[in-house]
């Protein structure tokens, strides 16, 4: 079974909050955090020890991802910024989905 878990946190800039999105996937014993900051920490989980394995890039933003625990991929939705406005929203049509695989 796949245990994961969504919690917010601070963002530096006390404006705006980050969400942060972790997964364990127990048959690779790793867990994979993704932030706002368009990044995947994958740790390998060794009873209460983690360790990191490897930093992913992924897109800015990109704090959304989905672990699929049969295939072992990493889903993560991202978009550009859209810089024709002044809010902070993304551009449609650049979205797309990345697809990382879990080793």
């Amino acid at each position: 079974m796949m245990k994961y878990a969504v919690s917010r946190r601070p963002h530096p800039d006390a404006s705006s909050r980050a969400r942060l999105a972790t997964f364990c996937d127990p048959s690779s014993k790793l867990a994979f955090s993704s932030c706002r900051e368009g990044r995947i920490a994958p740790a390998r989980v060794e009873g209460d020890t983690r360790t990191l394995v490897q930093t992913i890039r992924t897109s800015p933003e990109s704090k959304t991802m989905a672990l699929d625990p049969v295939t072992h991929l990493i889903y993560v939705p991202a978009a550009m910024p859209d810089l024709s406005t002044n809010k902070d929203e993304l551009d449609a049509s650049t979205f797309r989905v990345m697809v990382y695989r879990s080793r």
